[in-house]
Order: C-alpha cells, then sequence, then structure tokens
C-alpha cells in the first residue's frame, strides 16, 4: 500500500493580505477623487455658463427698463392735456386730439422673463451657484421681480383696461374707425382730422372719467418708480457678479 504525501502551498504573510487590501482601497480611493474632481469641473464648468447666461438677462433687463423709462416719460404729458379737456370742455369744442386719446391708451410696461432664474430654479440647479453672496443676490432680486414690481405692472394693466372700456363709452368712434381705415389703406393723407368728440355732457360721466384718467397717470408714475429702482438694482448686480466671478 502506497502513501501518498499531501503536498501543501505556502500561507501567505498577514502583511501581504494587508498590502493587498491596502492597493485595493488606495485604487478605489482613487478613483472616488478622480470622479469627484471630475464631477466639481464639470459643476464649475456649468456654474460658468449659468452665470454668463444670468449676466446677459440683466444687461438685456436694464435695457429694456431704460426703454420702457423713457417711453413713459413722454406719456405723462398727455394725461395733462386729456385733463385740460376734460376740465374745459367748451374750450375744445368737445374734441379731444387724437394723439393726446392715443399716447394715453397705449399700454407701456416691460415683464422679464428671467429664463436663466426660473432654469436654476426649476431644475435644482441653484446649489451649482457656490458663491452664497451672489446667490442671495439674485434670489433678492427676484423676489422684487416677482413681488411689487410684477403687482405695479398689473396695476397698469388692470387700469389701462378700464380707462379703455370707458373711453369706448364716452367718444364717438367714427373718427378713430377713420384713422384705422387708413392705416390700413396706407394712406397718405397728411392732415387727417381723427379727433374724438366726447358724447356725453353729465358732469358725473365726465368727472369719473377725470378721476380714472388721474388714477391712470399715477399707476404710471410710480411704475416709473419701480422700474428705476429695478434698473439700479440690476445694474448694481451685474457689476456685483462680474467682480466676484472675476470677468471684469
Amino acid at each position: 500500500m502506497e502513501v501518498h504525501a499531501h503536498s501543501h502551498t505556502q500561507r501567505k504573510k498577514w502583511y501581504h493580505y494587508f498590502w493587498e487590501f491596502f492597493m485595493l482601497f488606495l485604487a478605489i480611493t482613487l478613483g472616488f477623487l478622480v470622479e469627484n474632481l471630475r464631477e466639481h469641473s464639470v459643476e464649475r464648468h456649468r456654474e460658468k455658463e449659468y452665470i454668463y447666461s444670468l449676466l446677459k438677462d440683466l444687461e438685456y433687463d436694464t435695457l429694456q427698463f431704460s426703454r420702457t423709462i423713457s417711453t413713459l416719460k413722454t406719456k405723462i404729458p398727455y394725461f395733462d392735456s386729456v385733463l385740460l379737456f376734460l376740465d374745459n370742455l367748451p374750450a375744445y369744442n368737445n374734441r379731444l386730439s387724437f394723439d393726446f386719446y392715443i399716447k394715453t391708451n397705449l399700454e407701456n410696461f416691460y415683464d422679464p422673463a428671467e429664463p436663466t432664474i426660473q432654469q436654476l430654479k426649476s431644475s435644482g440647479n441653484l446649489r451649482l451657484l457656490e458663491n452664497k453672496l451672489v446667490l442671495d443676490s439674485i434670489l433678492i432680486y427676484d423676489s422684487h421681480i416677482n413681488g411689487p414690481y410684477r403687482n405695479q405692472t398689473n396695476y397698469v394693466i388692470e387700469f389701462n383696461k378700464r380707462l379703455i372700456q370707458y373711453t369706448e363709452k364716452m367718444f364717438d368712434p367714427r373718427n378713430f374707425n377713420h384713422f384705422l381705415n387708413d392705416v390700413f389703406n396706407e394712406s397718405d393723407n397728411n392732415n387727417p382730422d381723427y379727433s374724438l368728440i366726447l358724447y356725453s355732457k353729465d358732469k358725473a360721466q365726465v368727472q369719473e372719467l377725470y378721476s380714472l384718467y388721474v388714477n391712470v397717470k399715477a399707476t404710471n408714475v410710480f411704475y416709473i418708480n419701480h422700474l428705476q429702482a429695478r434698473r439700479k438694482e440690476a445694474e448694481r448686480l451685474l457689476v456685483f457678479i462680474k467682480k466676484e466671478y472675476h470677468l471684469e
């Protein structure tokens, strides 16, 4: 009977196991760090893209605020002309200048879309803005736009609708219709008379119309103040973001 000797493999020393564990741990850790660095780099790139987009939005806002302010400032004196007319109808033979009528009835407002801020909020990417002072300033600006500024914009729109509806009852529309026909037909009439004749001479109705014009004027005057405040805020925010992100 033969006796077979069993072969034995040499057992690894404990430090061999430790070294294998260490190398595996190092590989996993390095992979994790590399992935974190890659994600951080991607996020910083996306942050800069959002910042550049925000700057473009703010530049557009300041431009539109300025244009709307300029338009409204030229519009305000026409309200005074209409009020003078309503104060002394016989002196004007109950005929309101078409220029006075059309300038005071046109809506003039700017409603910022804020595409970048809204995208940041809806996508949950506000966290990408690491500069907390910049983030806070952007959110404050957004709250002012979507709070008091939009409220005043809605007042302008609402009171303008009321004015249009009431003037439709008070003025003969035939000359306005002539104006529309001339526009449609591209008429070259050099001296058109589109003056609107006041239907009613009832003092109560005239007074109501007078009060309505004053109220519409007021909404526009206060709106100018809001426009100026938001323009200054947008300009300050532009300077601040460029400084914080070294984009000057």
